[in-house]
């Protein structure tokens, strides 16, 4: 994700994201970022851990680190997080984590000009709001969103590729 999906020629961090389709067998990723992170310490990439999930089997178990490339003295640590992302959650974890940090903000902001409320976790409507503009509820997940493209739509943002938001 991130820089990488950007296409950016270098990156400071590496986020990756787990998940899996249960509509086509039933299947979950519920384990799979524990699995993954236990192959990449056997491969001698994953160092160190600054974080851990909680339960590892919930489908947001995170884990924050520290990798490398092995076999390479000299090579440089990176922060690592490896983060499940329950499916029907991943059209908005693809925008956060593939968006710079300016073009997260004014997408949020045009959501909730519009009455939405966008985060990591997904597009909701019905977002209630007091006077100030604080938070009342916490809205109902938008269903039917498949994609990024299906946010941008209902957002009536013109689709812009992840090498397009990096600010």
């Amino acid at each position: 994700m991130g820089s990488w999906r950007r296409g950016a020629e270098s990156s400071g961090d590496i986020d990756l994201l787990v998940t899996r389709d249960p509509s086509r067998d039933g299947k979950t990723h519920e384990g799979l970022v524990k699995k993954l992170w236990k192959k990449m310490k056997e491969a001698g990439i994953a160092q160190y851990e600054l974080s851990l999930p909680k339960d590892d089997t919930s489908l947001d178990a995170k884990i924050n680190g520290l990798c490398k490339l092995p076999g390479k003295n000299d090579a440089k640590m990176r922060r690592i997080d490896v983060l499940g992302v329950p499916w029907e959650e991943m059209p908005a974890a693809l925008i956060y984590f593939s968006s710079g940090s300016i073009f997260n903000r004014s997408l949020r902001l045009k959501a909730r000009r519009m009455g939405y409320r966008l985060n990591q976790r997904g597009l909701y409507k019905d977002v209630m709001r007091d006077r100030q503009g604080v938070k009342l509820t916490e809205g109902v997940l938008v269903k039917g969103v498949k994609s990024e493209r299906d946010i941008f739509r209902i957002l009536q943002v013109r689709y812009r590729p992840p090498e397009e938001r990096s600010v």
